[in-house]
C-alpha cells in the first residue's frame, strides 16, 4: 500500500471522522429528545472503524520504514512525538481559551484528544520493543497493547480508549507480510484477483458479522438474563476490536494494487489534502462542532451559536474546520522550519 494511496484514505476518513462526530452531537440516541434530527444516524456507530484504520497505518508506516532506513531509531521518539505534540498544545490552549470565555472549563480541555494519548503510548512501546527486535517483539507488542487496554479498561470510562489500538499491531504484522513476501510497495505480491477478491469478502464478512453483534449486543443482554454489563461489555469491546481489524484489512487489500485511474489521481488531489493534515483537521474540528451545536461541548451549558438546520451545520463546520486545520499545519510547518533552521530560535524554545 502505497504512502500517497494510504494518505487519501486517511484524508477521507479523517471528514467522515467530523461527520460521526456531527452525528453524535445530532442524531444520537442519547441527544435529547427535543433538540435530536434525523439525517446523521448512519455516521453515529463507525467513529472507531475509521480511527482503527489510522493505528493500522500508524503500524504499517513504522515498521516499512524501520525496515528500508537502519538508523530509523535514531531520535525516533522526538521525530515522531514533537509534531504531535506541538499541535496537540496549540489546540489545547484554543479550545481552553474558547470555553473560558463559555464557562464550561474541565478535563479533557479538548475531549477528541485521546487518540493523541493512545498513539503517542504505541510509539513508545513500538521504540521499546523494535529496536532490539527479536522472534518475540509481535508478542511483546501485543502485551504492551493488551496492559494499556487493561488499564484504560479500568481507569478510564470510554471504550474509544482501547478498542482501536490493538489494530497497530496489525499494520505491523502487514508490512512484516510484505517484507517476507518480496512486495512491491503499492502491491500484493503472488495474488491473483480471485484471491484478492477471496481475502476481501472474508473480511468484509467477519467485519459485518462483529458489526452488527456489537451494535445489538446492548440491547439482547436483559433478553438474555445477563445481569453483569461489565461482562457484556467486554464482549462488545472485543467485538469491535475484530470488526475494526477486519475493516481495515479489507481497505488495505483494496488499496494495494495497481496505479491510479485519471479519476481517482484527481480525487486523490483533494483527499490528499486532508490527508496531509488529518492530526490537525482531527484536533480543531470539534471546536466547531460543539461551538454550532445545541449545547456547548455538554447538554448543561447553553449553546455559542446554535445551527438547527443539519446541512448547514455540517457545511458550516466543515468549511471553518478547513481553514483552521490548513492555518494550524502552516503555523505548525513554520514552528518546526525556525526551530531546525534558526539556532537562536531553538535555544529560545528551549
Amino acid at each position: 500500500m502505497s504512502k500517497a494511496r494510504s494518505k487519501n484514505i486517511l484524508g477521507l476518513f479523517a471528514i467522515l471522522i467530523m461527520m460521526h462526530h456531527l452525528g453524535q452531537k445530532v442524531s444520537a440516541s442519547w441527544v435529547p429528545a427535543s433538540v435530536r434530527q434525523h439525517g446523521l444516524e448512519l455516521f453515529v456507530p463507525i467513529g472507531y472503524l475509521l480511527v482503527s484504520f489510522f493505528f493500522f497505518c500508524s503500524g504499517y508506516g513504522l515498521r516499512k520504514r524501520m525496515k528500508d532506513d537502519d538508523d530509523y531509531f535514531k531520535g525516533f521518539l522526538v521525530r515522531r512525538t514533537n509534531r504531535i505534540l506541538m499541535i496537540f498544545v496549540i489546540t489545547n490552549i484554543i479550545y481552553l481559551v474558547v470555553r473560558h470565555l463559555y464557562g464550561s472549563v474541565y478535563l479533557p480541555i479538548n475531549p477528541y484528544s485521546w487518540f493523541v494519548y493512545a498513539i503517542i503510548v504505541m510509539y513508545f512501546g513500538f521504540f521499546f520493543i523494535y529496536r532490539k527486535e527479536n522472534r518475540f517483539s509481535h508478542i511483546l507488542m501485543a502485551v504492551w497493547i493488551l496492559i494499556y487496554s487493561i488499564i484504560c479498561y479500568i481507569l478510564i470510562s470510554g471504550n474509544w480508549w482501547y478498542n482501536t489500538p490493538p489494530v497497530f499491531l496489525l499494520g505491523i504484522i502487514m508490512a512484516d507480510r510484505e517484507a517476507a513476501k518480496g512486495e512491491g510497495e503499492g502491491a500484493i505480491p503472488n495474488l491473483t484477483i480471485k484471491e484478492k477478491l477471496v481475502r476481501i469478502i472474508v473480511s468484509v464478512i467477519i467485519f459485518v458479522v462483529t458489526f452488527i453483534l456489537s451494535e445489538n449486543l446492548p440491547g439482547l443482554y436483559p433478553a438474555l438474563g445477563i445481569k453483569n454489563y461489565g461482562i457484556v461489555n467486554l464482549i462488545i469491546v472485543l467485538l469491535q476490536i475484530i470488526a475494526g481489524a477486519a475493516f481495515s484489512l479489507a481497505i488495505y487489500i483494496l488499496a494495494s494494487g495497481k496505479e491510479m485511474s485519471p479519476v481517482q489521481r484527481i480525487g486523490g488531489l483533494v483527499l490528499g489534502f486532508y490527508g496531509k493534515m488529518t492530526l490537525e483537521f482531527y484536533l480543531i474540528h470539534g471546536l466547531f462542532v460543539q461551538l454550532f451545536g445545541h449545547h456547548f461541548i455538554d447538554d448543561t451549558t447553553p449553546p455559542v451559536c446554535y445551527i438547527k438546520n443539519v446541512p448547514v451545520y455540517v457545511l458550516v463546520v466543515f468549511v471553518l474546520a478547513t481553514a483552521a486545520a490548513f492555518i494550524l499545519k502552516l503555523a505548525v510547518d513554520l514552528i518546526i522550519h525556525l526551530y531546525e533552521t534558526k539556532p537562536m530560535f531553538g535555544r529560545k524554545c528551549i
